[in-house]
């Protein structure tokens, strides 16, 4: 029978290698720890779960910030850094937000009333609404520097955090994150917005990891089988619940750590992960969909040996070794080569392991318990089979799983609106609206921001977004969709300033339109422009207007038609500039929002 349980908060995330923090002024990066160091940790765990009725609980892992009724919740649908590739996590992880991100801290104490905040030592319960939660802003790619971190599009930079705040009732205070034993040498915990990295919805600082189980094998959850008063029930798949990211995440792979006694996964053997759209009920829990996210696999050729073998006296081969795992979705392109297909992520969803019964498997799927302060996900469900009987069962209450995404939360916007200020008082001196609006020449060489005067004219829109607008090897991260072929070239540049005494991105890009000139008897023409980068869609489009054509009668055309999420991808076929092209273009094109060889 397949349960299905009430999601009440949402997510966490997780990043790779070494990053910066930002306070008051900039820290040292945090320590990592490798997946040898969490093997005597877990290992020594055990849990001896399941009884006829299929479903024990085990002691909730409570906290002192939970016990003393002050504290308060990580921003809905976002991620905490996670585990890499290559088995390293930070010692704190810091929480992960999407670019420009309104974030908000929801208090969670038992007297709201009774509370403060404070942030770097400073009193800021002004920004506190009438329930105690805290306002806090938004998280940009404003000031990365070059230097620690490569990004998916190559360039080396420090990615931006900064401290998480204080809340206090009387003697007792809580900042995210202190309930990690490590907290006190390492912390504190922080929040920022990063590209391309390992996330994870699990806090596994200060979650409690278990690795023994009530498996024939010993194991946990995977390989092996239930014995229940009522029946022998073989383990042939895992399903987790996950609530939906605060904005669409761009996933490119997914890991997980896991224990063997041989081989997680041997000669042609596989494991499959199949990622499904949820969706609330009346009573609040979620189901199941038939919407198929993505289909993902797992081989032998991707798993990373991060622990070697060690004797232990319960496996069933008395050793054990610990294995990243990256499950992968491939997809073939129309000149038959085979690449790994990233997929985007913006309801609630459940991941789905299957093949856990094959005899070419043996894997022990690691289960977490979470805090009561940062509990987020409901059980693990474990998919048994009863002589052919399949159903889902909660075997461990309380258990979940842990799954690191190599993902990222994107952001590409043109700025519609820019206030200028008087420098002596402060106060707005002009506002200028429509800066989304490019006026192109008659010849179509000159593009002006219809919206501003002179002095603010940028003579291109311009963009917040989290990537650079191309990557080192000049392919777009971003692009638009439905260009007419009176465009002929759509490009960007990226503004960097070196303020500080090194460059820097500012988060924003500038974006120019190249027209044909206006043909005889056309006295003008528009074109309303959505921008796509990695997962997401821009809210509000560019309009391209030509000769006498009017911002009215363009917005005519898309009032009440679409939205950020309902885009159609772009027809045709265009070069990496964004020029439309034909069948006879040689080189490297974009067709149905991917890049292709064309020979």
């Amino acid at each position: 029978m397949k349960k299905n349980l009430l999601l009440t908060t949402l997510l966490a995330a997780f990043s790779v290698a070494g990053f910066s923090q930002s306070l008051s002024s900039a820290a040292s990066p945090l320590p990592v720890k490798t997946a040898a160091q969490r093997f005597s940790a877990v290992n020594a765990k055990s849990l001896q779960a399941v009884s006829a009725a299929k479903d024990v609980k085990i002691g909730k892992v409570i906290r002192k910030s939970a016990e003393d009724g002050v504290y308060y919740a990580r921003p809905e649908g976002t991620l905490v850094a996670g585990m890499s590739p290559e088995g390293y996590s930070y010692y704190v992880n810091p929480i992960i937000v999407p670019p420009f991100y309104d974030v908000v801290y929801k208090n969670m104490s038992t007297n709201p009333a009774t509370t403060q905040w404070s942030y770097d030592g400073e009193d800021v319960s002004e920004y506190a609404d009438e329930n105690g939660n805290l306002s806090w802003g938004n998280v940009s790619p404003y000031g990365c520097f070059p230097g620690q971190r490569e990004s998916a599009s190559g360039e080396l930079y420090t990615p931006r955090y900064y401290a998480v705040p204080t809340l206090t009732s009387g003697s007792v205070s809580y900042q995210f994150g202190q309930s990690n034993e490590k907290y006190a040498s390492n912390g504190p915990a922080t929040i920022g917005q990063d590209t391309i990295t390992s996330m994870n919805f699990l806090d596994e600082c200060t979650a409690d990891g278990y690795a023994r189980g009530s498996l024939s094998t010993n194991y946990l959850l995977g390989s092996g089988s239930f014995t229940f008063s009522d029946g022998v029930g073989v383990c042939a798949g895992l399903l987790q619940l996950y609530p939906a990211p605060a904005s669409p995440l761009w996933v490119k792979s997914i890991t997980m750590f896991a224990y063997t006694g041989s081989e997680i996964v041997k000669d042609d053997g596989y494991i499959g992960m199949r990622i499904v759209e949820t969706k609330p009920t009346e009573d609040g829990d979620y189901e199941l969909t038939e919407n198929v996210i993505a289909e993902l696999v797992l081989t032998k050729d991707n798993l990373y040996d991060a622990v070697d073998y060690q004797s232990v006296s319960w496996s069933p081969t008395g050793q054990l070794k610990g294995s990243i795992a990256t499950f992968q979705q491939y997809a073939q392109d129309d000149f038959g080569a085979v690449y790994v297909e990233p997929f985007t992520i913006s309801t609630s969803f459940a991941i789905i392991l299957t093949g856990l019964d094959s005899d070419k498997v043996d894997v022990d799927v690691l289960g977490y318990e979470e805090v009561a302060e940062d509990r987020q996900l409901p059980q693990v469900y474990a998919l048994l089979d009863f002589d052919g009987d399949r159903g889902f069962y909660g075997v461990y209450r309380d258990l979940v799983l842990s799954f690191n995404f190599e993902a990222c939360f994107d952001y590409c916007e043109a700025q519609t609106e820019l206030y200028s200020y008087n420098q002596e008082t402060g106060e707005i001196q002009d506002t200028f609206s429509n800066l989304n609006v490019i006026r192109v020449s008659a010849d179509g060489k000159e593009n002006h921001t219809e919206g501003a005067d002179e002095d603010h004219d940028f003579g291109a829109a311009v963009f917040y977004t989290n990537f650079y607008w191309y990557d080192t090897d000049n392919f777009e991260n971003y692009y638009a969709l439905d260009v007419p072929e009176w465009i002929s070239n759509v490009y960007g540049y990226d503004n960097v300033s070196e303020e500080y005494g090194a460059p820097y991105r500012t988060g924003k890009s500038y974006v120019q339109f190249e027209c044909e000139p206006l043909p005889a008897g056309v006295t003008g023409r528009y074109a309303v422009l959505w921008f796509e980068g990695k997962g997401y869609k821009s809210a509000q489009p560019v309009y391209v207007l030509q000769g006498d054509a009017t911002l009215e009668e363009a917005q005519a055309t898309v009032i009440n038609s679409v939205s950020k999420n309902t885009q159609q991808t772009v027809s045709g076929m265009f070069s990496v500039t964004g020029q439309r092209v034909n069948d006879s273009f040689k080189g490297i094109v974009l067709k149905n929002g991917k890049k292709f060889f064309n020979k």
